[in-house]
């Protein structure tokens, strides 16, 4: 996103209710997570802007990867982390529509032989085996 780009506050206010909302997070615990005011979230949550730093902090409270809120702004979804399983380990969640954007992204540049159904089946078959796992 370019300095000049449109910033969707909308979508980032939407998104962070919605996570908010998601972890049961009232908005004044949210706040004093993030050791900010409860009206710098709120200004968050009704689409306004604020502090860049201040968004670093929103991530850390709705454990979104760091640079989610500046992706949203930009038309982007956020990234959810959680610890993994293992002590050092994290497991990100990408919106299913996001993976398969990224998957078929992929496969375009690096192979001319795939036809379009093809790149739609392996695509298809990879997000079926991380369902699986437990992935996504």
């Amino acid at each position: 996103m370019t300095a000049d780009s449109p910033r969707d506050y909308a979508k980032l206010a939407h998104h962070v209710v919605s996570r908010r909302s998601e972890m049961k997070l009232s908005r004044l615990d949210a706040a004093q997570q993030a050791d900010m005011s409860k009206d710098t979230w709120l200004r968050v949550e009704r689409s306004g802007s604020v502090r860049e730093g201040t968004y670093a902090r929103i991530e850390k409270v709705l454990k979104w990867a760091p640079g989610s809120c500046q992706a949203i702004l930009g038309g982007d979804s956020p990234v959810t982390v959680e610890p993994g399983p293992t002590p050092g380990t994290v497991l990100a969640a990408i919106p299913e529509d996001d993976l398969r954007k990224d998957i078929v992204g992929a496969m375009v540049a690096v192979t001319d032989e795939l036809t379009a159904a093809q790149i739609r089946e392996i695509s298809q078959r990879i997000v079926e085996e991380l369902r699986k796992r437990g992935t996504i």
